[in-house]
């Protein structure tokens, strides 16, 4: 048996079943946002996951799940534009609190969950989904992450 011959979506579906996956409806992160204004930006997790990233040549980024901005908040000083993409409403609205405040004027919010179409999402430099990959379907949400990848996209 060989890496080609196993099926990793039907696996992540049976791991999903056997942990009792229940999906977060966007409002449960509005909620979450509330609490989450009164604390500051990047923390260790951050820190260490920005350290570990090149962004030699990079001039653009997509974060998908960006909830409050953790991670491309504090990328938008060293690159061009940023896309935060999230589901949650209040998410992007803290995100934009947060931008504002630190005068970035190159973030730009996109209301958009991993099973809606992603059409209009740009095609960045560098693609980040830290800590929102949770999905149901991982054949789909992979595929559109391909298709956002300059390397592995469409030309």
């Amino acid at each position: 048996m060989s890496l080609d011959d196993i099926d990793f979506a039907e696996r992540y579906r049976q791991h999903l079943q056997l942990a009792s996956y229940r999906p977060k409806p966007a409002r449960e992160w509005d909620k979450r946002a509330l609490t989450m204004d009164r604390k500051p930006l990047g923390g260790h997790y951050a820190d260490a996951f920005i350290a570990r990233m090149n962004l030699d040549g990079a001039r653009s980024l997509l974060d998908i799940g960006c909830g409050p901005g953790t991670l491309c908040l504090s990328l938008a000083p060293r690159l061009e534009e940023i896309y935060a993409l999230d589901y949650s409403p209040a998410m992007l609205a803290l995100l934009n609190d947060y931008a504002e405040a630190l005068n970035l004027d190159n973030v730009h919010p996109v209301l958009c969950a991993w099973e809606d179409d992603w059409s209009e999402v740009p095609i960045c430099d560098i693609l980040i989904a830290s800590r929102s990959g949770l999905v149901e379907d991982l054949d789909a949400a992979l595929e559109k992450i391909h298709r956002h990848t300059p390397a592995c996209g469409p030309t």
